[in-house]
């Protein structure tokens, strides 16, 4: 297989950079586009990663319209809002008065507020945290 020189190392043209794209979706590893193109293999990571943009001519560097990312970033809703709430209050309270705050006392303080709401089955867990 011969290579394809670039003129800098990490610097693949718009056609190289579709030329890899098509190397990836024959089934060629990331490894092999990398060394055909003599470029490191987080150079076609990131070419796989930016593929919809490749694909429509925008320099990566350039923002995205948010109706062609192929990642779009959501919103998670809390499932305990409440809690949640009570407890970024007093984070900022605490914060407001120079306290200092621990994980044991965030967990127990949400655990009191669940159980002032009425909401069973609540754990104030490490990973809740």
């Amino acid at each position: 297989m011969s290579t394809i020189k670039s003129s800098h190392k990490s610097a693949l043209t718009i056609e190289q950079r579709h030329i890899s794209l098509r190397m990836l979706d024959d089934g060629k590893s990331e490894r092999i586009v990398a060394e055909f193109f003599n470029v490191g293999k987080g150079s076609i990571n990131r070419i796989k990663f930016n593929r919809v943009a490749i694909q429509l001519h925008i320099d990566e560097t350039s923002e995205i319209p948010e109706n062609i990312r192929k990642r779009k970033h959501s919103v998670v809703v809390p499932m305990y809002e409440d809690i949640e709430t009570a407890v970024i209050e007093f984070l900022k309270l605490a914060r407001d008065r120079g306290m200092a705050v621990t994980g044991p006392m965030l967990r127990t303080l949400a655990e009191r507020e669940a159980n002032a709401n009425g909401m069973e089955g609540f754990k104030a867990s490490e990973g809740w945290l």
